[in-house]
């Protein structure tokens, strides 16, 4: 994803970006980008097909609104499963030097990547018209927003995203006019809609007046301003969310020169690319939180939690003493080289943790959910999320190292001990915690954001 001018194709540009003069002093960048995009894409696709399968669940949301969040979602995933891939291919290619592979994949990620962006931002949009709509309409807002109309505009979401980015191949000039006229047409619209929403829910608030939900009892009319400001909030917050992880990658590109374009740019480009994949991971969080605590979607798996919960018990039992006895012979013994003593030892304090730490947090979680103890459920949400992602990757990251330990000590033979230290050892374990510490934490943080902003409201 490039600044593309009218006097350029794309072409020049691939040729550029998949050169080795240009490309040459920046492969450990690359390789970094590529192992956190590799992450991204693993969240991206876990999060949003959980949520595919909460909205199948859900009864409560207006089948319009449950497709125009079903099309967000089908969208991040599809940056999860095809565009995340398509770039650390690309990157991956320039590292080996694999120029024609890279030619490709630049050319397909720039045309995959246009084309879901302007998808979620349409959706976007859409979601917040349709939530003005909620509000304006009232008891005529089913009859005006149908899901047959809905479905038109999801379509056509595609069809304007699909043509606009196929214009990239014909006229740069065009395809710049395109993307200005999508993106100056969506925010205007935007902003115009929820300006218009807090206007008039903060003038109804002031002057008292329920004329948005008359007709209905006192407490329905309770629960549906309550679930309807739950619901713009929400939304508001996917909103906020996609600004601010698109907003450095507009910044870098408005800035880079249309000729001549120096290294630092073409990397701050490709790390404000890996902004806006994370948009597509950070959105299902919230969401994927209220359905796990909430009566309506764990209702009838009460039986199945309270068998996890048992399971979970035994195995935090026995991963305690099974990584104790490990660590304590890791300590004994002295045929192992330290290097590869190192990254076993990470391995076993890494599982000691899980079993110390997360299982029993989801047992308590479990246990919360059964006993129908929202509060406590939410908590244990929270606090069993953040470790759990940090010690999975971290655990993937050491069995990764392990298995090139292993390759290295069969490659190098005598030289093995030389270059496989344990000072470079324990750069890579630290590093393995800190890519997943960090990882964890966008989420994480995410997370606590939006509480902290629902918990106001």
């Amino acid at each position: 994803m490039k600044n593309l001018t009218g006097s350029e194709n794309p072409q020049t540009f691939a040729e550029l970006d998949c050169s080795e003069e240009f490309t040459g002093e920046v492969h450990g960048e690359l390789v970094f980008l590529s192992v956190i995009n590799t992450f991204l894409s693993i969240t991206a696709f876990l999060g949003n097909t959980l949520i595919l399968v909460a909205l199948r669940k859900d009864t409560s949301i207006h089948p319009s609104s449950k497709l125009l969040y079903r099309n967000l979602a089908i969208t991040d995933l599809c940056v999860g499963i095809i565009a995340e891939p398509l770039n650390v291919a690309y990157w991956i290619s320039v590292v080996k030097k694999r120029w024609d592979i890279c030619h490709y994949a630049y050319l397909t990620v720039y045309f995959a990547s246009v084309t879901l962006c302007g998808v979620s931002l349409i959706t976007l949009t859409a979601i917040s018209v349709d939530r003005l709509l909620a509000l304006l309409l009232g008891l005529k807002y089913r009859q005006v927003v149908t899901l047959k109309r809905t479905r038109f505009i999801a379509i056509g979401g595609w069809i304007v995203s699909v043509v606009s980015a196929s214009t990239l191949f014909l006229n740069l000039l065009i395809f710049s006019l395109c993307q200005y006229i999508v993106i100056a047409f969506c925010s205007v619209t935007t902003i115009c809609a929820y300006t218009k929403l807090f206007m008039s829910l903060r003038h109804n608030q002031i002057h008292g007046r329920n004329d948005v939900f008359q007709g209905q009892s006192s407490q329905a009319n309770t629960l549906n301003k309550a679930r309807y400001r739950k619901a713009v909030y929400s939304a508001l917050w996917v909103q906020v969310t996609l600004v601010i992880c698109y907003l450095p990658y507009v910044i870098a590109a408005a800035l880079t020169p249309q000729r001549g374009m120096p290294l630092s740019t073409y990397l701050a480009l490709q790390c404000t690319a890996t902004l806006v994949y994370l948009n597509s991971s950070l959105n299902p969080q919230k969401t994927i939180r209220e359905f796990y605590c909430s009566a309506e979607f764990t209702g009838e798996v009460h039986g199945e939690l309270v068998f996890l919960s048992v399971v979970n018990t035994i195995l935090s039992i026995t991963a305690f003493w099974g990584n104790t006895l490990i660590l304590v012979a890791l300590r004994k013994d002295t045929s192992i080289h330290p290097s590869s003593k190192l990254l076993y030892r990470n391995l076993a304090i890494t599982d000691l943790c899980v079993g110390i730490i997360v299982e029993p947090l989801y047992v308590a979680h479990w246990t919360s959910v059964v006993n129908k103890i929202w509060d406590i459920c939410y908590y244990t949400y929270l606090t069993a999320y953040f470790p759990s992602v940090t010690l999975c990757s971290v655990s993937l990251v050491t069995l990764t190292a392990i298995s090139v330990d292993r390759l290295l000590a069969l490659l190098l033979g005598l030289r093995y001990r030389q270059v496989v230290t344990l000072r470079r050892t324990h750069s890579i374990v630290i590093g393995g915690w800190i890519v997943s510490i960090v990882g964890a934490s966008t989420s994480f943080l995410n997370i606590l954001i939006v509480s902290l902003i629902n918990s106001s409201n």
